[in-house]
């Protein structure tokens, strides 16, 4: 293999490595927007501290319910921390965590550990050279990668306008006993009014079961 050769396979795999700084600090954007809305605060610790009693979501992940996939990267993320725990580089006295995920099921720990990465990152106190950091920043962006699609596909499969103007446009089909129509007509509009029907049960069980928008994690 020449030189050449091998220069283009180290640049193209290099390409294709995640950047995990990078993703995870895109990543806490989101969060961090979702968050001030949920819990209605604009100074991140009280949220973070207000997130951390919206217990709904995590009941289920304890109860292995929801975010099946978040449990081995917390128990990783917890070996690591309780062999060294997570300093936060910005505040070393830092009174609201020890620094420590306990465990798998430590999800308010997690909370705090998302926000203590995103503090050492945005405070330019960590290098991606340094491997324990890399790694937690890798740990951190998977780990809130899943909660995040998991309140991603909430709001998504929450009720919404279109439902609404959905279950408006069924509402107007007239049933068969009021139309004019007569022989496979009418039997191809009692087929349609009887799908349309269904479709409606169907939307006024999503409306009856919906949260608001912003509370679909409690």
């Amino acid at each position: 293999m020449n030189n050449d050769t091998s220069d283009l396979i180290f640049k193209w795999y290099s390409r294709a490595q995640l950047d995990y700084f990078d993703q995870y600090i895109n990543l806490f954007i989101a969060y961090n927007a979702w968050f001030r809305k949920v819990t209605k605060k604009t100074n991140d610790r009280e949220a973070i501290t207000s997130l951390k009693s919206r217990v709904g979501i995590w009941d289920e992940y304890v109860k292995d319910e929801a975010m099946s996939q978040l449990k081995s990267l917390m128990t990783t993320i917890a070996k690591i921390t309780n062999l060294k725990p997570l300093e936060n580089l910005t505040r070393p006295t830092d009174p609201h965590w020890n620094g420590i995920v306990e465990d798998g099921n430590d999800w308010k720990g997690l909370i705090e550990f998302w926000y203590r990465i995103r503090c050492n990152l945005f405070h330019g106190a960590k290098s991606p050279e340094e491997t324990r950091e890399a790694k937690l920043v890798e740990l951190a962006y998977k780990s809130l990668n899943e909660f995040m699609t998991e309140i991603i596909n909430r709001m998504r499969h929450n009720f919404s306008l279109e439902d609404l103007s959905r279950m408006y446009e069924l509402s107007l089909i007239e049933h068969p006993d009021k139309s004019e129509v007569t022989g496979f007509a009418k039997e191809a509009h009692e087929l349609q009014w009887q799908s349309a029907q269904s479709e409606i049960k169907i939307l006024n069980d999503k409306f009856g079961n919906a949260k608001n928008l912003w509370e679909v994690d409690l």
